[in-house]
């Protein structure tokens, strides 16, 4: 069965309080540009006239632009775990261009250096985006998907700047704030949170990478007495059309602060989350609540709790 076929429309059962963002808005890195030399380099290309454009990326970035909460940035935050972006390689020395690096070239990747010293790795989510901002220049740059663009700012520098030269999606993101939305290894969210997006495979193949998935989260909400003091936590539910209970999970903690606005994060397991839906007689759990929900009923829960 696909993965369309298993959506479900739930509610939050609380709604918390909106609140801003925990992540800090930035502004546009102010300094230089500056170019990161490998010698030799192989990874896939494509020249810069490609076909790459992130739209939903581009959707999520404006409306960031417009409202910086959770929920922009949980949207951000969810489009930068699927799609390519291009990262900018115009200064580099090579002796065809046109064919991408080669073995002997010099390719130096582009980024900026913000007012504290802070290196940013350049990214775009069009080829428009870049001839933008190589303006007067002959834009060359390579295709990668998009998570792996941020694992490479994460590692190898302090943050990534997005569509620098374009003010309705320029999006800077620091190394912290990218752990913190999307988890301490930002290669553990990319499978599931992909999945959701680009919804190519089966539900077999959906539930175990639900099953075996290192990384998943639920979001914990404060309940607070009519003197407003917190007198406990308790894990954000949601509820059917039906007015049935179901268990929720997402992908990414930065999800989780989008779906129940002023809630913290807390890493689960699969198993754990499913053995408390069964416990409790939930409907079942429900992945990534909205557009890009899967509901996953009690009998596979069951099913998946006895591999």
């Amino acid at each position: 069965m696909g993965l369309f076929s298993r959506r479900t429309s739930v509610r939050p059962a609380e709604a918390p309080p909106s609140t801003e963002s925990q992540a800090d808005e930035v502004g546009p890195a102010q300094a230089g540009r500056a170019e990161t030399e490998v010698t030799g380099a192989g990874q896939p290309t494509r020249d810069s006239s490609g076909p790459v454009v992130h739209t939903a990326l581009q959707r999520a970035l404006t409306g960031w632009g417009r409202e910086k909460n959770s929920v922009t940035l949980g949207a951000v935050m969810a489009e930068l775990t699927a799609g390519e972006l291009l990262v900018d390689l115009t200064r580099s020395t090579l002796a065809d261009p046109a064919a991408g690096p080669q073995h002997g070239d010099v390719v130096a990747i582009a980024h900026q250096t913000d007012n504290a010293g802070k290196r940013l790795l350049l990214a775009f989510t069009s080829a428009d985006r870049l001839a933008r901002y190589r303006d007067g220049e002959t834009p060359v740059s390579f295709a990668q998907p998009a998570a792996v663009v941020v694992d490479q700012a994460v590692r190898e520098y302090e943050g990534l700047a997005l569509d620098p030269g374009t003010p309705e999606t320029q999006f800077i993101a620091y190394s912290d704030e990218l752990r913190r939305g999307l988890g301490d290894d930002v290669t553990a969210s990319v499978p599931v949170a992909r999945a959701l997006a680009e919804r190519t495979i089966a539900w077999p193949d959906m539930l175990e990478l639900l099953r075996t998935s290192p990384s998943l989260y639920v979001a914990e909400v404060e309940q607070r007495d009519a003197e407003g003091e917190a007198t406990s936590t308790v894990v954000a539910t949601a509820t059917g059309e039906q007015g049935e209970t179901w268990s929720v999970v997402h992908a990414t903690p930065a999800a989780a602060w989008a779906w129940a606005p002023g809630s913290t994060a807390r890493a689960v397991s699969f198993a754990d989350l499913a053995g408390v839906a069964l416990a409790e007689g939930h409907a079942g759990v429900v992945v990534e609540p909205g557009e890009r929900s899967v509901a996953v009923t009690p009998d596979e829960l069951r099913a998946l709790a006895d591999r």
